[in-house]
This record gives C-alpha cells, structure tokens and sequence, in this order.
C-alpha cells in the first residue's frame, strides 16, 4: 500500500507540471540563472510588478530553444528583428535554453550580441520547460502585461510565417 501511494502521489506530481497551458492562463514564474550568473526572475516582468511600473515592458516573448536545434537558431533572427521593431518599454524577449551544462560555452557564440531588454535564461533539467508544457521546440509563448498567456507558437506550425505571426501577437497584446 505505501508503495501505490508513493507512485500515485509521484504521478500527481509530474501531471502538474505538465499540464497544457491554454491562451488566457497564468504564465508559470520561475527563476532561472541567465548567461552572467545572475538570477532572473519572471516575475520581474510579469504579474503585479509589471502592472504597477511603467518602466517594465508590456509584453513578454519567452522563446524556448537549444543550440542543436536547427529550427531554433533560424528562427532566433526572426524573433530578434520583430522584438527590435518595438519600443523598448514595450516588448521584453527571454530566451529559455534547454541545452545541457556542458553545452551552455557555446549560447554566446551562437547568439551574439543581444538586443535591449533580450535575455537568456539556462534551463539544463528542463523544469521551466516542464512547467510551461513544452514537448517541442522551438516554443514560443507571448505573455501580456497581466501575467497572462497571450499567444503559443510551437515547432509544427513553424512551416507558417514566423515573423508575421509574432508582430501580429504582440501588436493584438498592446492593443494596437
């Protein structure tokens, strides 16, 4: 009996974590260490403290990728050209990488330099992933100012325009 209780409570677990996330649900928070070392914090940017500043922006672009992934790195540019064309007070781009600790000396090199309000956050045992339902990548996720999910483009409807999908996610998120 405790052992069908240890896996029934185990399972109960690992479901919670993996739920799909639907259009108008609480983003997860998470903290994440990023590239230089230092924490980085969702809630930062969104929920109650993006809602009272107007120095945070209103939208928030998590892209998840690795650097093996050959859709990812196609796709980084794209995202990148898209968030630039916005005001910086306006649209925030987290990149979530799911690449392994040995991995992680290459981010740099692959990414460049970064564009205002960019970062990337390292997620080696893929908790941010499982948390946001992530089963594919690259994922991408646009967060309102409420904290919200706004908009999920995931791997297989990358054959769609990209570019066109995120500037018209963003532009619906502010209300343009």
């Amino acid at each position: 009996m405790v052992r069908l209780g240890w896996v029934l409570l185990l399972a109960i677990h690992i479901s919670a974590f993996s739920a799909e996330l639907k259009t108008g649900d609480p983003a997860p928070t998470f903290a994440l260490r990023s590239l230089n070392g230092e924490f980085f914090f969702l809630r930062d940017l969104c929920g109650e403290k993006l809602r009272s500043s107007s120095e945070h922006p209103k939208v928030v672009i998590l892209d998840f990728w690795a650097t093996w992934c050959s859709p990812c790195l196609r796709t980084i540019p794209v995202i990148r050209r898209v968030v630039s064309s916005f005001d910086t007070n306006e649209v925030a781009l987290v990149f979530v990488s799911e690449d392994s600790l040995s991995a992680i000396a290459r981010i740099p090199g692959i990414l460049g330099e970064s564009i205002p309000h960019e970062i990337c956050v390292l997620d080696p045992y893929h908790v941010v992933m499982e948390k946001y339902g992530v089963e594919k990548i690259p994922s991408t996720f646009v967060l309102s100012s409420d904290g919200k999910i706004h908009d999920v483009w995931e791997d297989d409807q990358r054959n769609h325009n990209a570019e066109v999908w995120l500037r018209n996610a963003i532009e619906r998120c502010l209300n343009k």
